[in-house]
């Protein structure tokens, strides 16, 4: 699933996860651009219009912006998940 349709599991039967759409929730942890804006300097994933991209936060003249929003399309902000750990 792309991040639109990120789902997760809400109910379990026998001890098995069972997917359909009756137990699915969307899942959005997508922040408001409006509500707050990231700390200065760490990735995250942005959203604008139908496009996503990774960028960090900066203080501009005009407050705080995104490297990468040339023409301030973006609403939306979300941290990275983790990196996975690589066993070697």
């Amino acid at each position: 699933l792309g991040y639109k349709d990120m789902c997760r599991v809400i109910t379990e039967t026998n001890g098995s996860k069972k997917v359909s759409e009756n137990n699915i929730e969307k899942v959005s942890d997508w922040i408001p651009c409006s509500e707050r804006m990231p700390e200065l300097g760490v990735p995250v994933l942005v959203i604008g219009g139908s496009t996503a991209w990774v960028d960090k936060a900066y203080d501009s003249d005009d407050g705080i912006s995104f490297y990468e929003d040339n023409y301030g399309r973006a609403t939306q902000w979300m941290p990275l998940p983790e990196m996975p750990e690589v066993k070697e």
